[in-house]
């Protein structure tokens, strides 16, 4: 059955527009991925405390382009009310590689120095 008999509306029209919407929709999704990503970035950047954030190494370690890494200081505030969860991840991602470092000192020294400065952490 052709549906095209029974409809005065073009279905090639109605198709390429639920197409473009989608498209639409997966773009805006893919968007605040990324967002989300690149401000995590920041985040852990910041959260280090080696750096001011308007310093251009921090921007550097943190990867991304100039023009996002801007748009991140500016609305900051807001981002992070969208993501709240960002704070507690990059604090988790840090307290991760504090931990392996020490894991790699113990297990490339082995001294009892480095044993004690693990049992501290």
């Amino acid at each position: 059955m052709c549906l095209k008999e029974k409809s005065n509306i073009n279905t090639k029209e109605i198709l390429a527009e639920d197409i473009i919407k989608q498209c639409k929709e997966l773009e805006t999704i893919l968007q605040g991925d990324r967002l989300k990503s690149d401000l995590f970035s920041y985040e852990v950047v910041r959260q280090q405390g080696k750096y001011n954030m308007l310093d251009p190494n921090a921007r550097e370690l943190t990867g991304l382009s100039k023009e996002r890494y801007i748009y991140i200081i500016e609305n900051y505030s807001e981002l992070m009310q969208k993501y709240p969860d960002i704070k507690e991840q990059a604090k988790l991602i840090l307290q991760y590689i504090k931990s392996a470092n020490i894991a790699k000192i113990i297990a490339t020294e082995g001294c009892k120095n480095c044993i004690n400065i693990a049992s501290k952490s």
